[in-house]
């Protein structure tokens, strides 16, 4: 039998990937020479999308966004807050330099904001909070097609100046693959500063439970890339009204706690009676269906990669 051979350990950094770039200590073992012809197999692993490191034990207990359930710091990390000159949405990221929204949350009256106008805030739960990590986007990337009318191809990939630093508190969500059927992924969650009355917007960021419909009652002449989305519980109301624009919906499988990004808020359609009540206003709510336009965000992102010196 042979003995075994003891190898240097040494450690290093190590560049996972070229564009969502992550350092980390990585032990590895090393040798001067090879004795005995062993040879030491290395597997680079990339940072795992859609996990987190809180949860609360209180989820989908509430029946509305407007009225929903306070997010824990670093539940939902991937979450992030869009301001452009005063507007307010929401936005998920998907790697560490790369936030993706909705198209009408950065395009006005045809034109695009600059990226000087519009900031990105990652990092907390709380609208008025002094721990936002902020950033500037350098590149906002609108659907090519974006029609702002119809809002048809509402999506935008807004390029961050610099990479973000994942921790508990931020972090990527996965893109629906293939593999990624919605039948698979049954708990599904809208979360964003969702309005409490008319015209108040929630000071936390708030979460409810959703589901992706088959079909949609009253609106047969759906196009290619939204999703209908509705309550859980089967209210009548849906859960996602103004303030939840370019927000994540997100879903995970019944086994597992990682969360895939299968839609972004686009849309609702409801009554025009301004004396409603905000949940009776919004009466059905749309998303953008990011698996549609997965191939888009992978070719705008490969064609906009940072040259290295």
């Amino acid at each position: 039998m042979k003995k075994n051979v003891v190898l240097r350990t040494v450690k290093f950094d190590l560049e996972l990937d070229e564009e969502d770039i992550v350092y980390r200590n990585i032990t590895i073992s090393n040798s001067n020479g090879c004795p005995e012809n062993l040879v030491v197999a290395l597997k680079c692993v990339e940072e795992e999308c859609g996990s987190r490191t809180a949860y609360n034990k209180n989820e989908f207990k509430s029946k509305y966004v407007i009225y929903g359930e306070k997010v824990l710091p670093g539940e939902f990390p991937w979450q992030v807050k869009v301001s452009c000159e005063g507007l307010l949405c929401g936005g998920s990221v998907i790697k560490s330099r790369w936030v993706v929204t909705a198209a009408h949350c950065v395009v006005v009256f045809g034109a695009a904001f600059r990226p000087s106008q519009c900031l990105i805030s990652v990092g907390s739960v709380f609208l008025r909070d002094s721990n936002w990590i902020m950033l500037k986007p350098d590149f906002i990337y609108v659907h090519q097609h974006y029609n702002e009318k119809t809002l048809d191809n509402d999506i935008a990939l807004l390029r961050l100046s610099r990479k973000l630093g994942y921790s508990s508190l931020v972090r990527n969500i996965c893109l629906p693959r293939k593999e990624h059927h919605p039948g698979r992924f049954p708990v599904c969650v809208a979360s964003g500063f969702g309005r409490t009355v008319q015209d108040k917007v929630s000071n936390a960021l708030l979460q409810t439970r959703m589901i992706i419909r088959s079909n949609c009652p009253g609106f047969p002449g759906l196009t290619h890339g939204v999703i209908c989305i509705g309550t859980h519980s089967g209210s009548r109301y849906p859960n996602v009204c103004m303030g939840d624009s370019g927000g994540p919906l997100e879903c995970k499988a019944s086994h597992e706690d990682r969360w895939t990004l299968f839609g972004i808020h686009s849309f609702v359609a409801g009554g025009s009676n301004s004396s409603q009540k905000l949940s009776e206003y919004c009466q059905t709510s749309f998303a953008t269906d990011v698996y549609f336009f997965v191939e888009w965000i992978d070719k705008t992102i490969k064609s906009h990669k940072i040259k290295k010196n």
